[in-house]
């Protein structure tokens, strides 16, 4: 049964709310009817609730390929409220509540959850998850519809931005939903949860780190993970590795672009002391992709495995997305990738290549967010792309204009006072092998949080003031949010149940985790990760981790000192090649 709140119903609905609130009782029967008090205007700031349903789910088990949910059979009672914004003309606004059946099965927490790409919701999957361990939990839609990484409510018409249904992604959305959950489940249970966590990841994880600065009162912990944050340059900034392959025109495959990589991990993966085809060191890497020019590999992309050798052309390109990109005039478009990244992915890495099998013909497939971004918000849909033609000068230029415009719609506030101070904790987390994200904007982001709150303290003390809130780790041999699906499973380690008990832990007893656990791999002395800015060293024949000082030479602005030689590779003669071309008889 749903139950509809007609505009004239609203200041009835919002009186009766209040006052089941304030009385502090349970209905704990899972029926709309139980809910009807929440239809009108002020359950949601600003919004008015046009609609409730609620059903009681048996034995619900969700279908998922994801690896944080595959979950367990639970009874839940699942609510669904939807509103709207009043005078916005905006799309209506879902928000799932699951609760579990009754008072004695909660445990007095609630988990909200945040979205991907384009979208504000990864799905009701990890709301089973949180049921079946004691907890309520809530998605929302955000009213925003289409696909994670292409989407339909860009613009409302050529030349306007749909700003209002941006604003809902970036940040208005998550507090819309954290808002009707607590309302939703101090109705069901007659009191308000005593602890309430976040977990999102990629957009997911910058919108918990715009709830920690713009909502610092929503949550108590706060699980980021990959955060697609300094997001006006990080959404241009995917793009560099397209340029670059226009600007030598060249557009190598993936099996070439792979067989860098493997020498890169040839090189560089026992510098951790131990071998396991992770390069869980790279600050210690020196590898560049030119020592790969001439390595053969196995043309199975194209070919039928026949033998090739590595360009020097495809090297280039490889450097850059190595060390980070710069236009010509020594404008810094964004960091590297970490040294063992999976950036070959079909459609949705910066290599990516698609080849027409008719003419042999390669054209780059920049990825797909920010090819939207660009055209739709940048360029506000009056004009298209041609992608073949852009340069890294194109990209530093829609950079600047994406500062002006979105800052202050999709970046968190580098100023995180007021959710420390009310003692809120933060667990973030980056896939070392991330292919969509760079480590360095963690990083960026990161040292941009710290000098805006502690920009007079040394090394140490600003270290030991931002872990008392914030604890930041990197995955060795973690994808983008994932496992790294090059990895077999107990090779690949992934952030789920583990770390959220941590996350638990230290808000509710005290105790800080000094090295974040991680599941699925076998190997037990690799179930830990280190605290940034300590690294992973591998001692006693590999049997045990320590963890070591980082230089802390790497933040997304800058890039580290042994990279400064690459800064001049567009700039000045390339000395860096120069072997290379004169062993191939170009010199």
């Amino acid at each position: 049964m749903r139950l509809l709140a007609p505009t004239f119903l609203a200041a009835l609905a919002t009186f009766g709310s209040l006052s089941a609130f304030a009385n502090g009782k349970s209905t704990q029967k899972c029926d709309s009817s139980s809910f009807s008090s929440l239809l009108g205007t002020q359950s949601i700031p600003g919004a008015e609730v046009i609609e409730v349903e609620a059903k009681e789910l048996k034995k619900y088990h969700s279908v998922s390929t994801h690896p944080r949910y595959q979950d367990a059979e639970i009874d839940a009672c699942e609510v669904n409220l939807y509103f709207i914004n009043p005078g916005m003309n905006s799309t209506r606004v879902t928000v799932s509540v699951w609760l579990p059946t009754s008072l004695d099965k909660w445990n007095g927490r609630y988990m909200g959850t945040g979205g991907g790409g384009w979208q504000c919701t990864m799905g009701k999957h990890a709301l089973n998850y949180a049921v079946s361990n004691g907890a309520a939990a809530a998605t929302t839609d955000g009213g925003l519809h289409g696909e994670p990484f292409l989407t339909d409510y860009t613009l409302v018409t050529p030349g306007n931005p749909d700003n209002f249904l941006l604003e809902r992604l970036g940040h208005r959305a998550i507090h819309d939903m954290t808002v009707a959950a607590k309302e939703v489940i101090e109705q069901f249970f007659g009191r308000k949860p005593s602890n309430n966590y976040y977990m999102g990841c990629s957009t997911g994880g910058r919108q918990g780190l715009m709830e920690a600065a713009r909502y610092p009162e929503d949550y108590d912990g706060i699980l980021v993970g990959a955060p697609a944050t300094l997001f006006p340059k990080f959404a241009v900034r995917i793009l560099a590795e397209t340029a670059a392959m226009n600007k030598y025109n060249t557009y190598p495959n993936a099996c070439e672009f792979e067989a860098i990589r493997q020498a890169s991990i040839e090189e560089c993966d026992h510098l951790d002391g131990r071998i396991d085809t992770i390069v869980a060191r790279p600050d210690l890497c020196k590898f560049t992709a030119q020592k790969a020019v001439g390595r053969p590999f196995a043309d199975t992309c194209e070919g039928n495995g026949e033998t090739k050798e590595v360009s020097y052309e495809a090297a280039r390109v490889y450097q850059i997305a190595l060390s980070g990109a710069y236009d010509n005039n020594g404008r810094y478009i964004g960091s590297g990738f970490d040294i063992g990244f999976e950036g070959t992915l079909a459609g949705i890495c910066p290599l990516s290549v698609v080849v027409d099998k008719a003419s042999g013909k390669r054209t780059p497939v920049p990825f797909p967010f920010s090819r939207q971004y660009v055209e739709d918000y940048l360029l506000k849909g009056m004009q298209k792309v041609d992608w073949k033609k852009v340069s890294l000068e194109d990209l530093a230029d829609w950079q600047e204009q994406s500062e002006r415009e979105y800052t202050g719609i999709l970046e968190a506030s580098d100023d995180l006072s007021r959710f420390r101070d009310r003692g809120g904790k933060i667990m973030w987390y980056h896939g070392q092998e991330d292919p969509i994200i760079p480590t360095g904007v963690s990083y960026g982001k990161w040292d941009q949080i710290r000098q805006r709150m502690y920009p007079s303290s040394s090394i140490s003390e600003y270290v030991e003031q931002m872990q008392s809130f914030i604890r930041f780790y990197v995955v060795p041999g973690m994808s983008h949010c994932n496992p790294a699906p090059s990895r077999e499973n107990g090779q690949a380690p992934f952030v789920d149940e583990s770390t959220i008990a941590q996350l638990v832990q230290w808000v509710e007893e005290g105790n800080a985790p000094e090295r974040m656990h991680v599941s699925r791999v076998t190997d037990p002395v690799q179930r830990e990760v280190c605290q940034w800015p300590q690294r992973p060293k591998y001692v006693d024949n590999a049997s045990k981790l320590t963890c070591v000082q980082d230089s802390l030479s790497v933040f997304g602005r800058f890039p580290p000192i042994s990279d400064w030689p690459t800064r001049f590779i567009e700039v000045l003669p390339n000395y860096l090649f120069l072997r290379t071309k004169k062993v191939a008889g170009e010199l």
